[in-house]
């Protein structure tokens, strides 16, 4: 069963627009498979994490539209015998009511906790950890990806990998041009005894820092 129309939301553009355009091309194409033809894409990578996003709208959509579709004479015969029960059950209805209204917003409230996965709930909010986990980049960049992870969160339903997230946004701002980073391995292997630029002493850690300080203030007595 094929479908000629869906709903394009804002949300997904505004998921989509600033990522490369190969990626752009397979969500879009996953987007309308699905929505259309009811074909479920097989992604991966950066165009995988985003379509995570986008797809329980894209289920939801197709779940009113497949309930839409029942024929009338079903929609009456539901009706006629949904009436009936309520009838039966009124008179202890009222009763519990007000018990069962609490305890669905409770449900519901718990159910959307469960999916929401905070980078601060994670083990990777220890900075140390953070760190470990990406030995290669230099302090400027661990901070700006920690920063921005701190401010976002995963509302679908699966678990989030989030230091493969920080390294697919850094390798698209890379790509894009939006950002760069300078590489450690840009910084002299006998960076201790050179006079150093105030961009390569960024790349240093605390540690390195204070050793050359002192290592250049001995020269400078010399």
């Amino acid at each position: 069963m094929n479908r000629d129309s869906t709903i394009f939301y804002r949300s997904f553009y505004e998921a989509i627009k600033e990522l490369p355009e190969q990626n752009q091309l397979e969500i879009y194409n996953a987007i309308f498979e699905h929505s259309l033809n009811l074909k479920k894409p097989e992604l991966t990578g950066l165009s995988k994490t985003i379509y995570t996003l986008i797809e329980p709208q894209i289920e939801a959509n197709l779940k009113r539209y497949t309930n839409g579709k029942q024929p009338k004479k079903k929609q009456d015969e539901s009706e006629k015998e949904a009436k009936a029960e309520q009838d039966l059950s009124k008179s202890g209805a009222n009763k519990n009511k007000n018990k069962n209204n609490n305890e669905n917003i409770n449900t519901s409230l718990k159910k959307k906790q469960a999916l929401k996965q905070l980078f601060s709930e994670s083990i990777y909010v220890d900075k140390h950890n953070f760190k470990e986990a990406l030995p290669d980049w230099n302090q400027e960049k661990l901070k700006y990806y920690y920063d921005s992870l701190l401010t976002w969160s995963n509302e679908g339903n699966r678990k989030i990998n989030w230091i493969a997230t920080a390294q697919q946004w850094a390798a698209r701002d890379e790509k894009l041009g939006k950002l760069k980073f300078e590489s450690k391995s840009e910084l002299p292997t006998n960076w201790i005894h050179l006079k150093l630029t105030d961009q390569q002493k960024k790349l240093l850690t605390k540690e390195q820092l204070g050793k050359y300080q002192t290592h250049q203030t001995r020269l400078s007595m010399q």
